[in-house]
């Protein structure tokens, strides 16, 4: 019986276009491969999917802040465990922490 990989090969444009698009995803996919110790391809990946934990989750956060300067919360990060929701959720806090403040 021959097994066949479901995932598509790295040129086609099929694993182009689940790949990571923003630098901040790209910027995230590094931090959970580095924490999960996994490579991580897809934008659509689920943290928990991929091997995470809420501990892992802690490590997440304080890459993130260190990344960023934000003040990303344990529970952005369970409420959006997709790297490209997530993604926009640090983009949002990086947008809101750069927006001037208002009188």
């Amino acid at each position: 019986m021959e097994l066949r990989s479901h995932r598509a090969p790295g040129g086609s444009p099929d694993a182009r276009s689940r790949a990571p698009r923003t630098e901040t995803e790209r910027a995230l996919s590094a931090i959970w491969e580095e924490v999960l110790n996994s490579r991580q391809e897809e934008r659509e990946q689920n943290f928990f999917d991929a091997g995470g934990d809420s501990l892992l989750v802690t490590r997440v956060v304080l890459r993130a802040r260190k990344t960023w300067g934000i003040s990303l919360n344990v529970q952005v990060v369970l409420d959006h465990p997709v790297l490209k929701d997530l993604a926009e959720q640090i983009d949002l806090l990086v947008r809101s922490a750069q927006a001037p403040a208002k009188p």
